[in-house]
C-alpha cells in the first residue's frame, strides 16, 4: 500500500503546487535549499495531513522514507508513532538523484530547463543534466555545467561554464562566464568569458569574446562571425573555401570598460565596508574605560595597542559589558586592516592588467587560413586575400605580418 509523505522544505510563495503528487520527481524538478539539521520530509499518520500539514504538498510513495534516503540525509523515527522522517546532514539542496532523495552542494537539475522548471538562479554551482530551452535562463554564482544543448537561451556563471552539449543559439543565445568557458561547439551563439574560451569543436556564425585567449582544440574550425581576445586566438582552420566573412580582433580586452566598471564597484564596496567597520570600532573604543582614541591612518598601531593591553591583563579589570566591547574592538580592527589590504590589491595596476593593450597578441593557424578572413590587432587591419598554411599573424610596429607557425 502507498505511504503518504509530506515534504517540509520551503517553496517560493508564487509556486503553483498541487495538493498531491505521485512521487518526488515533479515536485523537486527544481532542487530546494535546506540547512544542516533541517527536517525535510516525514511519513504521515491517519488524518495527520489535514490537522498539521494542510498547506504542504503530499507525496504518494510506494516505499518508506528510510529506503529512499540518499547521501547527506538521516532517516529517523518519530517518538511515539514510529513514523519515519528525513533530516538533512548538511547545508545544500534537496533533489532526486537515481531514485533517491539526496542533499547536494551542487544544484542538480535532472532534465531540461524550460517550462517545467522556469528560469533558475542559484548562488552555488549548478549542473543541468539536460539542456536549456529557448527563452529560458540559468544563472549560477559559481560554476555552471550543462550536459545537453543550449538553445536561444541565457546561461551565466560567476565561475567557469561548461557547455558539454554545445549551443545552437539562433543568433541570440548567450553564455557568459566570470572565469573560463568550455564548449563542444557553437552555432549562431554568443560566448563571453572574462578568462579564456576553450572550444572542442566548430564555431559557426557566432560571436566569441574572451578577456584572455580563445583556443580551438584539435582540428576545430572558426567559420563566420567574430572572435575577440586580448592575448591570442589559436585555431586549426579559420574562414572557409567560400570566403565566409570571418573577423579576428586581438590586443584589447573586449570587456575593458566592464573591467574598469567592476573595479570601480569593488573599490566603492570595500571603502564602504571600511567606513562601516570604522564606525563599529569607534563605538567600541568609546565604551572602554577609559575611552580609547583611534588613529584612522594607522590601524595597525591601534591593534598592537589592544593586543598589548590584553597581554598585560587589562580584561581582568573589566566588567562584562566593557570586555565585550574590548573583544569587538580587536576583531573589528583586524577586519579593517584586511579590508585596507584588499583595497590596495584592487588599486594595484601593472602591465599585465587585463584592461591594458597586449602588443604581443597573436593569431595562430594550425592548418589553413582562408581568404575572406580579416585580422585586426590593436586597430591595424590585415585582409587575407590568399590562403595561408600553418601561419601566425603578429603586429610588427604598425604592420601585421604573416609568419610561419
Amino acid at each position: 500500500m502507498p505511504f503518504e509523505i509530506v515534504l517540509l522544505v520551503k517553496f517560493p510563495e508564487d509556486a503553483e503546487l498541487k495538493d498531491r503528487y505521485n512521487g518526488f520527481e515533479e515536485l523537486l524538478a527544481v532542487p530546494r535549499p535546506v540547512t544542516k539539521g533541517e527536517p525535510v520530509a516525514k511519513e504521515l499518520g491517519p488524518g495527520e495531513h489535514a490537522k498539521r500539514y494542510k498547506n504542504k504538498p503530499v507525496i504518494d510513495s510506494q516505499v518508506k522514507l528510510k529506503n529512499i534516503a540518499g547521501p547527506n540525509l538521516s532517516a529517523v523515527l518519530e517518538k511515539g508513532t514510529g513514523l519515519g522522517a528525513l533530516v538533512s546532514r548538511s547545508d545544500g539542496h534537496l533533489c532526486v538523484k537515481n531514485g533517491f532523495l539526496t542533499v547536494t552542494k551542487t544544484v542538480e537539475i535532472t532534465g531540461d530547463v524550460g517550462s517545467r522548471t522556469g528560469n533558475l538562479s542559484f548562488d552555488g554551482p549548478v549542473l543541468v543534466h539536460g539542456g536549456v530551452e529557448s527563452g529560458y535562463s540559468v544563472t549560477s554564482g559559481a560554476d555552471l555545467e550543462v550536459l545537453g544543448l543550449v538553445e536561444n537561451a541565457s546561461v551565466k556563471a560567476g565561475g567557469d561554464i561548461l557547455l558539454k552539449g554545445g549551443m545552437a543559439g539562433g543568433g541570440e543565445g548567450l553564455a557568459q562566464a566570470g572565469k573560463n568557458l568550455y564548449a563542444s561547439f557553437v552555432q549562431q551563439g554568443n560566448l563571453e568569458a572574462t578568462g579564456s574560451i576553450i572550444m572542442k569543436g566548430l564555431s559557426m556564425d557566432s560571436h566569441l569574446s574572451a578577456g584572455q585567449k580563445i583556443i580551438f582544440e584539435g582540428r576545430s574550425s572558426l567559420v563566420g562571425g567574430e572572435a575577440r581576445a586580448r592575448e591570442e586566438v589559436s585555431v586549426a582552420v579559420v574562414g572557409s573555401a567560400g570566403a565566409v566573412p570571418t573577423t579576428i580582433r586581438l590586443g584589447v580586452n573586449p570587456f575593458a570598460a566592464r573591467v574598469v566598471e567592476n573595479k570601480s564597484d569593488k573599490v566603492g564596496s570595500i571603502r564602504k565596508s571600511i567606513g562601516d567597520r570604522l564606525k563599529d570600532a569607534q563605538y567600541a573604543a568609546s565604551h572602554l574605560d577609559p575611552p580609547m582614541k583611534l588613529h584612522p591612518k594607522d590601524f595597525m598601531s591601534d591593534l598592537f595597542h589592544v593586543t598589548q593591553m590584553a597581554n598585560e591583563g587589562a580584561m581582568e579589570r573589566m566588567n562584562p559589558e566593557t570586555e565585550e566591547m574590548f573583544h569587538k574592538l580587536g576583531s573589528t580592527l583586524l577586519q579593517i586592516i584586511t579590508l585596507v589590504e584588499d583595497l590596495g590589491g584592487v588599486n594595484k595596476k601593472d602591465s599585465s592588467a587585463p584592461d591594458t593593450p597586449c602588443a604581443r597578441a597573436t593569431l595562430k593557424v594550425g592548418k589553413v587560413a582562408h581568404p575572406g578572413v580579416v585580422v585586426v590587432i590593436l586597430g591595424k587591419v590585415y585582409n587575407l586575400e590568399k590562403e595561408y598554411v600553418r601561419a601566425r599573424f603578429v603586429l610588427n610596429e604598425d604592420t601585421i605580418e604573416a609568419l610561419p607557425l
